[in-house]
């Protein structure tokens, strides 16, 4: 059952609510988070732009909810991840400690997608989830995840999907979107490789990073979300509706530590 706080509700818009929550669905379906808690922003007068993400680097240092995103959590009887804001080489970085745990930062905005726009971001790890395995379930945690959440017609999605998604609302009394892309760390899955979620081929993992030879360095990413969308969902991308991070370890019962830098959207109306 999803529980939502009341001031949460007040503040958002009903079309930018439900997709959001439909995001938050999405990590819903991962296994072992069945249920979802989304709590209020730290700062309701900070909101994102338009078009804009908020930025990490922007915020002060010790702060535990960064201005413009808002902390989701899994069932009360489910341990959170620890978000705080960090110093490194003084720029303001985001740093998640996982302890069994599994709850995330989301961010919500309405842009449509160009074949030139353009998603930015850098993250770091200490060590990889022992046993962690995106495409089987019961093991299904990673040190890192950055998803996407996309509006489309749902009318148009295979059976099995429509049911799914009727079964999400059924029971959060929310809209799953249309598609979501999930971009991860994997520990033996091999960069480009595609993923899909056992319960919905609307929700799918692309792995850009993969093993340990990067850990404790910072990586780097552009990716071009049109041309990753088409090529993950084989049709174009409709609009953008939320950006989300998580940093999980439930389902393998382990610690994780990593870091996030900036998020950046160029390219987008």
């Amino acid at each position: 059952m999803l529980v939502i706080h009341p001031r949460t509700l007040a503040r958002s818009q009903p079309a930018r609510r439900r997709l959001a929550l439909g995001l938050i669905a999405a990590f819903a379906s991962l296994p072992g988070c069945s249920s979802l808690r989304l709590q209020p922003r730290s700062d309701p007068q900070q909101t994102p732009g338009a078009t804009g993400i908020p930025r990490f680097s922007d915020a002060v240092p010790g702060q535990e909810i960064p201005a413009g995103w808002e902390p989701w959590s899994l069932h009360r009887s489910k341990r959170r991840t620890r978000y705080v804001l960090a110093s490194d080489h003084s720029t303001t970085i985001l740093q998640a400690d996982a302890d069994r745990s599994a709850s995330g930062l989301i961010t919500r905005m309405s842009v449509d997608i160009t074949p030139d726009t353009l998603l930015r971001w850098r993250w770091r790890i200490a060590s990889l989830i022992a046993d962690a395995d995106p495409s089987v379930g019961p093991r299904d945690d990673a040190p890192v995840r950055l998803a996407l959440a996309f509006e489309g017609d749902h009318a148009s999605l295979p059976v099995r999907d429509r049911m799914f998604a009727e079964r999400v609302k059924l029971l959060g009394g929310h809209d799953l979107p249309y598609a979501t892309l999930m971009y991860i760390w994997a520990n033996t899955a091999p960069a480009g490789s595609i993923i899909a979620n056992p319960h919905t081929g609307r929700i799918r993992k692309l792995v850009v990073d993969s093993g340990a030879t990067e850990l404790g360095r910072w990586r780097l990413h552009e990716r071009n979300v049109d041309a990753d969308f088409r090529a993950v969902f084989g049709e174009a991308p409709g609009r953008l509706r939320a950006v989300a991070l998580m940093t999980d370890t439930d389902n393998t019962a382990s610690v994780a530590r990593a870091y996030y830098g900036d998020v950046v959207l160029d390219g987008v109306r």
